[in-house]
């Protein structure tokens, strides 16, 4: 199989990327492990101005992988569907297209087959987790097609609870549907326009997981489900005892730690303290117990703990902090800097 790769939102800040940390690790190495294994061997990747070094750093020409990378530049003022009509030559008759948002363990082999077995022109791939979805809110008749995708919808007030992932299969036909040289947005204009003519887009609804990682409340939930092994990544590290804690290399655990599952340390520098569950920490990062900002006026001690999770961003710590309030969650995030041990 071959896969396209969309970029990230232009506007997006760190979340809903390929390059966003996933238990310390970016979202593209675990999908590119799990594609592979569905028989995914060739990968074209659209970097754009923000993640252009990051993507083409990690990937290289996808030996590492096992696989054959190519990449397409150029995509950011043509939208999604003018991406895909920019990587027309590259494509094969049949492939995947996936939005970097949906961190998902979904059987893209399946889904193909599926694709192939109804003869649609697009099949896409449905999830009911979570509250709303950037991709759009899809209504399916009774033999499983696509009738409408309702854009800018919640639940509440959409025509069903099946929300869009942005990961599609594509016939390469499609691609005739979409003009060229200008912006065009799939979910926006191809899909009503394939819709409104009659062509066949199917809905498929697997049962795997998937969860649209584009706000702090969202991330954080997915390394919950993740540490609570819902969600079937792998995590770097050793598992002490199959206890739910992982303990990567180059950590350092002081003496009197209390470690509570579930939680991951991957090199970071720990000093007596309880390190409450629920608790992810970026690469070296040392665990003090009032670490302080000195580039914030006033100066006020942040202390890590339950319900902190923290990963690397340029010279600085991004510091999630999230409470809940009569069953909601409500977040905030700093910019923290922060002293690195290295």
């Amino acid at each position: 199989m071959q896969a396209l790769l969309l970029g990230a939102n232009p506007g997006a800040d760190g979340l809903g990327a390929w390059t966003t940390p996933v238990v310390n690790r970016p979202w593209i190495e675990h999908w590119i492990s799990q594609g592979r294994e569905q028989g995914v061997l060739e990968l074209v990747v659209a970097v754009g101005r923000q993640d252009q070094a990051d993507l083409i750093g990690l990937l290289g020409d996808g030996s590492r992988f096992d696989m054959r990378v190519s990449y397409l530049t150029g995509w950011e003022r043509l939208g999604s569907a003018g991406a895909i009509k920019l990587a027309e030559p590259l494509l094969q008759d049949r492939f995947v297209v996936l939005h970097p948002a949906a961190v998902h363990a979904f059987r893209l082999d399946q889904a193909m087959e599926l694709h192939g077995d109804r003869a649609a022109l697009v099949t896409m791939c449905l999830t009911q987790s979570g509250r709303d979805s950037p991709y759009g809110i899809a209504q399916l008749g009774s033999e499983g097609d696509v009738l409408s995708l309702v854009q800018g919808s919640s639940k509440q007030n959409a025509p069903s609870n099946l929300l869009n992932s942005g990961v599609y299969m594509m016939s390469k036909s499609a691609l005739s549907h979409i003009p060229a040289g200008r912006h065009v947005s799939f979910e926006n204009e191809t899909f009503p326009l394939l819709i409104g003519n009659g062509s066949k887009i199917s809905g498929y609804m697997p049962d795997n997981y998937c969860i649209l990682a584009t706000m702090p409340e969202s991330y954080a939930q997915l390394h919950w489900d993740l540490l609570d092994r819902k969600l079937p990544l792998s995590i770097s590290g050793t598992e002490m005892n199959e206890q739910g804690i992982w303990i990567g290399e180059g950590a350092v655990i002081g003496e009197g730690v209390l470690l509570v599952p579930p939680r991951v340390d991957r090199g970071a520098c720990q000093d007596r303290r309880q390190s409450d569950r629920r608790s992810l920490y970026g690469h070296r990062f040392p665990l003090r117990d009032r670490p302080r900002s000195p580039d914030l006026q006033d100066d006020r001690p942040c202390p890590i703990g339950r319900r902190r999770f923290v990963a690397t961003r340029r010279a600085c710590v991004r510091i999630w902090r999230f409470r809940r309030r009569s069953g909601a969650m409500s977040w905030q995030f700093r910019y923290y800097k922060l002293e690195v041990r290295h």
